[in-house]
């Protein structure tokens, strides 16, 4: 069984999923480049650690950071996970990052030779489900792997999904995210043309709901205006937002060029998130507003 795990990357999305982790009985070491991330965490239970390396004794590591160079230095890097190992132990590493499929298959084979096993599993659902443990996880990998760490997932999210062989969760989510950022920017249009031509959203977002307009952002108005509200509290926390998308499109546009398949529209949004008019963030505050 595994019940010792540590948790790399304690940022919004992770702090929670940590705690989720804390709630279900697992020991839990945390490590962040952030110690303040890392100090919340700690005040749920977690045992703050001073780098990946001191994790090298745990059944699995779940690993929540912001790109591939990240993913790379904390493995791999000066005190990395990996210059931690001694030969006895070696543990799974659950890559929940929204990274290309082929950073997530160059670090397997590097690291294939120490004895570390990797799946990919990276995350939809947004702070509230992270909070809740309801996450939806898509893993890819040896099925043998995944069903080891299915608690360690299954504490963390509601429905997990077997995509198919490493790199296969990490596809996924770039899809999902390719249609998730198309619907956030033309939701946030629709719903504030609605409302500056008189109609109430709370009639709006049920038809639409109900209707081929229907989206994660219409499935209620509270939870509409508090997505808009959390991506927009500060213009740190919108920038942030904006630059993440960015990385994700880059991705899937880059999968596509090297798959000779023309993704036109993507493109016009990659392009429009690099230098988003300033109403954007002000039409996204709005909606965030309780009226």
């Amino acid at each position: 069984m595994m019940d010792k795990v540590g948790f790399i990357g304690i940022g919004n999305m992770g702090r929670r999923m940590g705690e989720c982790l804390i709630k279900e009985g697992y020991s839990l070491l945390a490590y962040d480049i952030c110690s303040e991330n890392v100090e919340r965490l700690c005040k749920k239970g977690a045992i703050a650690v001073n780098s990946p390396a001191e994790m090298s004794s745990m059944d699995a590591v779940v690993v929540m950071v912001g790109n591939a160079t990240q993913l790379e230095s904390v493995l791999l890097g000066l005190d990395g996970l990996v210059s931690g190992l001694d030969g006895t132990t070696s543990p799974v590493v659950i890559i929940m990052s929204t990274i290309s499929p082929d950073s997530v298959i160059s670090i397997q084979e590097r690291v294939k030779d120490k004895g570390i096993e990797i799946i990919d599993a990276p995350v939809s659902g947004g702070l509230d489900k992270a909070a809740l443990g309801t996450l939806t996880i898509m893993a890819g990998g040896d099925n043998n792997i995944i069903d080891r760490a299915f608690p360690i997932l299954n504490a963390m999210g509601e429905t997990i999904y077997r995509c198919g062989p490493l790199g296969s969760g990490c596809i996924l989510k770039l899809v999902n995210n390719m249609i998730g950022v198309a619907s956030l920017h033309i939701t946030a249009e629709a719903l504030s043309l609605a409302e500056k031509l008189g109609l109430d959203l709370s009639i709006v977002l049920p038809i639409l709901d109900k209707s081929t307009g229907r989206g994660f952002l219409t499935q209620d108005l509270e939870t509409t205006r508090r997505q808009y509200r959390a991506w927009t509290e500060s213009d740190d926390a919108f920038e942030s937002f904006v630059r993440i998308c960015e990385k994700d499109l880059s991705i899937a546009s880059d999968l596509a060029e090297s798959s000779n398949i023309s993704l036109p529209v993507t493109q016009e949004i990659l392009s429009s998130m690099k230098s988003l008019p300033k109403d954007v963030v002000h039409r996204w505050r709005s909606l965030g507003i309780d009226k």
